[in-house]
């Protein structure tokens, strides 16, 4: 299954592009930079520690806090703001019964939407993959293949649109999909493999 799936992937990436050097400035100059800097990062992170501890519902959820890239997390959304945006993104919204949700933006691009339904996630799960299937021709995503990886039933799916890998699974009531950039694996399938396997076993819900 790696190797097919590795072979996917390698079809899929292209080399990131090389930014030129950035020009020098004055010594005024780097000053007001570092300072704007220094600003801007405790701004992000006054966010970040915001939407996280300060909902109600944000410590009841977790994810990993780095990924084998080194990417960390440099968004995330939970409550009912998340929720909304899970149904919102759903043909049929209503049909979505979730309690909580959080959404978490990595800072290499991955996104991973989660999800609590309870009892009826997996049922929920299969529904959407059958649905998929059903309407691949219309939908950005491949048809999503299953297989089992950390004892769970896991759905891939690639992106026809760009190089991304789609990955989304159910355990202990909660339904997950991640949204893998391939680009920073392309020379390591080995780290893609990790990659899913850490995404399975350290998300989870605590509500």
């Amino acid at each position: 299954m790696l190797r097919a799936l590795w072979e996917r992937c390698s079809e899929l990436s292209e080399p990131a592009d090389v930014s030129p050097g950035q020009p020098q400035r004055s010594k005024m100059g780097r000053r007001r930079l570092a300072a704007a800097a220094v600003l801007a990062a405790l701004a992000a992170v006054a966010l970040v520690v915001f939407l996280v501890r300060g909902h109600p519902g944000g410590s009841a959820w977790s994810y990993p806090q780095r990924l084998p890239d080194g990417a960390r997390p440099v968004e995330v959304v939970v409550g009912e703001k998340a929720v909304e945006a899970t149904r919102g993104i759903h043909w049929e919204p209503g049909m979505i019964e979730i309690k909580d949700a959080a959404i978490v933006t990595y800072s290499d691009g991955t996104r991973l939407w989660l999800s609590y339904a309870g009892s009826r996630a997996c049922e929920l799960l299969d529904m959407m993959a059958r649905q998929m299937t059903l309407h691949q021709e219309e939908l950005p995503y491949t048809a999503p293949m299953s297989h089992t990886v950390e004892g769970a039933k896991v759905y891939i799916s690639f992106d026809k649109r760009t190089p991304k890998l789609h990955i989304f699974w159910c355990r202990d009531g909660v339904d997950a999909w991640a949204e893998i950039p391939l680009q920073p694996y392309q020379d390591s399938p080995g780290k893609l493999m990790d990659l899913m396997k850490l995404l399975i076993r350290e998300t989870g819900y605590r509500g």
